[in-house]
C-alpha cells in the first residue's frame, strides 16, 4: 500500500479504507443491521414525544427511508409507531384544550419602580396553536382534493352561445360527419 499522500491526508485515508475490502460481508451485514431495537425505541421515544418522523429518523441515526422499509416489513414496528404518533397525538389535543380553554397567564409589571407583578392576564396564544393543530389534526387542514375522471381533450365553448345553443350546434356537426360506407357496399 501507497504512503497517504502529504497534501491530501483525510482524501488518502478514506480511499484506503474503502480499498480494504476484507470481511466486507460481516460489514455489509453490520451496516443493514444499524435499524436494531435499540434504535427503534430512540425513534419511538422521539416520535412519541415530538410528532416528528424525520427527528426522530435522525434521533435513530437513520433515514426516513429505512424506517419506510421497516414498517412495510415489521408490523409489530409499524404498530408500535402509530401507537407512539397517537399518544403524541393524544397529548397535542389535550394542551391544544388547555391553551385554548384556559390559556396561560401573563404577569402585569407595574408598581413604583416597574419592578413588582400588580395583576395577571390570560392570553391565549392563537395563531401557535392554530399553526399545530392544522400540523396534527386532519380537521384543521387547509387542503383540499380534487378527483378528476375523464379523458383528454379542450372542450372550447364560444361565449356568445348559451349552454343549450352549444349543444345544438355540436348536435348539428355531429350529424353532418360522413359515415364510412357498409361492407358489403366496398366492393
Amino acid at each position: 500500500m501507497a504512503a497517504p499522500s502529504k497534501h491530501r491526508p483525510k482524501t488518502a485515508a478514506r480511499h484506503a479504507a474503502r480499498a480494504d475490502q476484507t470481511n466486507w460481508r460481516t460489514k455489509l451485514q453490520a451496516a443493514r443491521l444499524k435499524f436494531d431495537d435499540a434504535a427503534k425505541e430512540r425513534y419511538l421515544t422521539v416520535l412519541a414525544a415530538t410528532g416528528f418522523k424525520t427527528r426522530a429518523a435522525k434521533a435513530a441515526g437513520v433515514s426516513c427511508q429505512t424506517v419506510a422499509t421497516h414498517v412495510e416489513n415489521d408490523p409489530d414496528f409499524a404498530e408500535a409507531m402509530q401507537g407512539a404518533l397517537e399518544d403524541y397525538h393524544a397529548r397535542f389535543m389535550e394542551h391544544w384544550d388547555r391553551l385554548v380553554y384556559e390559556g396561560t397567564e401573563e404577569p402585569i409589571i407595574g408598581g413604583k419602580d416597574k419592578d413588582e407583578v400588580v395583576a395577571t392576564k390570560t392570553v391565549f396564544p392563537t395563531n401557535l396553536i392554530a399553526m399545530e393543530a392544522r400540523r396534527v389534526e386532519p380537521g384543521f387542514k387547509e387542503r383540499s382534493e380534487v378527483d378528476i375522471k375523464g379523458g383528454g381533450g379542450v372542450l372550447v365553448v364560444p361565449a356568445n352561445a348559451s349552454q343549450d345553443e352549444w349543444q345544438k350546434i355540436v348536435e348539428g356537426r355531429n350529424a353532418e360527419t360522413v359515415q364510412p360506407d357498409p361492407p358489403e357496399a366496398q366492393g
